[in-house]
């Protein structure tokens, strides 16, 4: 599985790709409108520190990522064509969309 891309598209929205391309059911890219992402914000598991993007009408498909490669949390690697720096910026860059 690659890591995640997401790109603007038009007003309200993005195309993140997941890396993911032999499903039918989750498959790559997929569609969000930015005003599904209800909360962007720091999160901590079992003391590693990631980023949780809170999809508000998505039935609990929020995304636990990071900028790095940290096992428990997808890695985002460009959003629109700018790789983040670290966790603070890729929240930044996260609420930018919104």
């Amino acid at each position: 599985m690659a890591n995640i891309v997401i790109v603007s598209k038009g007003t309200n929205g993005i195309l993140v790709d997941f890396g993911i391309y032999e499903t039918t059911k989750n498959p790559s890219p997929q569609g969000f409108n930015v005003n599904d992402i209800s909360n962007v914000r720091p999160y901590t598991v079992d003391g590693i520190d990631g980023v949780l993007v809170v999809m508000g009408d998505r039935n609990g498909q929020d995304w636990l990522v990071c900028k790095g490669t940290l096992t428990g949390f997808m890695t985002i690697d460009l959003i629109d064509g700018v790789a983040p720096t670290d966790n603070d910026d890729l929240i930044s860059k996260l609420i930018a969309l919104t």
